[in-house]
């Protein structure tokens, strides 16, 4: 049976409570973000009795408040507006230089609209909505106290826009989606160990990543992805490490939700399996023939030969050799159980005990392995689910990025035996979403 291909529906968001987080303590209160020193609020001709130097400052005073609405996220940006004059009377005698400074609010509502790019990177489109005075900037000179609100809209028209770039880096900086997809990318093409005893691995084989455009909602930014992948549970041996496929360029398409499928070939080789029924018998002794004769189970290997299921067994005791177990595997599906039907028995011994209870055997060595080999499918499956559960119930993809998810349903689609291994296709249908969160909100 071909590789069956799965595809699963990832939800994608970045809370905006984590991103406000972040932005203020990467900006904290009384960072300068803007600083000129050659600011010059007025005319030079109006300096004809005083050489002034002005200086200008915006600083942050207080929390930069995120939230999401349809088209973008807004920012309330408290500012304060820092001037200081520093000046030398040209009447003075002394001329002494002179300082004095003033001071004023303003709240900033900004916007700003978020692409993605091929490259995984945001591009963004900032622009100040409105704003609103809080202390009225008034400057003394000379003794006087002179009123510089008029100062307003020349700081917002040519000052303030210069904000904008600086704090949308910052915002940007904690959307590092190409990072932490190229990691999580990475991290899922690996072997992934569901299950320690048996060990249980699952293999994830990328082959497509498409994405839907960002919608920004009240409380994340939410993307849709989808991966077709070929995924695989394999027990026993770690699976061999394949070469690994680099993240690839972002497909941004119309996407809707669905319930993720996933198809699963659960494959387990005879030699696990032996080793399995190994734990249960091996050691153990039987009596045959009433209480006349006692054997002993040595040891054991499964094999598949020609559409039959076989069990090579080594016994010893009142009688030793060798005793092979023969049945075509079957699946009841009303009762959701594989066993081995037509079972036949074969003994390769010289030991004339062995040979004379051969007929005895198939009600002893024959059931005992007939009923190790019986799989109720059902438990296994439910078990299989909440170890999938387990690994899916908080998984670190990345340095940020975290998933989480549930299998609701399974079942048997097919199964498969080969000379190397036994195979069954499940089919799985359950939910899976991820998030970008901070180091801070997880301790």
């Amino acid at each position: 049976m071909k590789q069956p291909i799965s595809t699963i529906f990832l939800p994608f968001e970045i809370p905006i409570t984590d991103l406000e987080e972040r932005l203020n303590l990467d900006l904290p209160d009384g960072k300068v973000l803007f600083d000129d020193d050659e600011f010059l609020p007025v005319p030079r001709e109006m300096l004809m009795l005083i050489q002034v130097n002005y200086k200008v400052q915006v600083i942050k005073q207080g929390r930069i408040e995120l939230r999401g609405r349809s088209g973008g996220i807004y920012a309330t940006v408290p500012l304060q507006i820092r001037i200081l004059a520093s000046f030398t009377p040209i009447t003075s005698l002394l001329r002494q230089e002179q300082t004095i400074e003033t001071t004023g609010d303003i709240t900033m509502l900004t916007k700003t609209q978020l692409s993605l790019t091929e490259d995984w990177q945001f591009v963004s489109e900032p622009k100040i909505i409105s704003y609103e005075w809080g202390k009225n900037l008034r400057l003394k000179v000379l003794g006087l106290s002179l009123d510089m609100s008029w100062l307003k809209e020349r700081t917002i028209l040519f000052l303030l826009p210069q904000l904008l770039p600086k704090l949308d880096k910052y915002l940007l900086s904690e959307m590092h989606l190409q990072d932490e997809f190229a990691i999580a990318w990475e991290t899922i093409q690996k072997p992934n160990l569901l299950h320690d005893a048996p060990r249980i691995w699952m293999n994830i084989q990328t082959e497509q990543l498409r994405i839907s455009s960002f919608r920004v909602e009240e409380g994340a930014l939410r993307l849709l992805s989808q991966l077709n992948a070929g995924l695989g549970i394999q027990i026993g041996e770690m699976p061999a490490r394949k070469e690994l496929i680099p993240l690839p360029p972002a497909t941004i398409t119309a996407l809707q939700e669905e319930a993720s499928v996933l198809q699963i070939p659960v494959t387990v080789t005879y030699e696990v399996i032996g080793r399995l029924i190994r734990e249960q018998v091996v050691g153990n002794t039987y009596e045959i023939g009433g209480k006349r004769y006692k054997i002993t189970i040595e040891d054991l290997t499964i094999f598949y030969k020609k559409g039959e299921v076989g069990a090579k067994v080594w016994v010893s005791g009142a009688a030793s050799g060798k005793a092979y177990v023969y049945g075509r595997p079957k699946y009841d599906a009303d009762k959701k159980l594989f066993y081995l039907d037509q079972v036949r028995f074969e003994v390769d011994s010289e030991d004339k005990v062995l040979k004379f209870t051969s007929w005895l055997l198939p009600n002893t060595i024959g059931r005992i392995i007939q009923r190790s080999l019986r799989f109720p499918l059902t438990a296994k499956l439910i078990r299989l689910e909440n170890y999938i559960n387990d690994w899916l119930s908080y998984q670190e993809l990345g340095d940020d990025l975290y998933i989480g998810g549930s299998v609701e349903k399974t079942e048997l689609v097919d199964f498969k035996f080969d000379k190397e291994r036994a195979t069954l296709f499940l089919k799985l249908e359950g939910w899976v979403s991820a998030s970008l969160v901070s180091d801070e909100e997880e301790e």
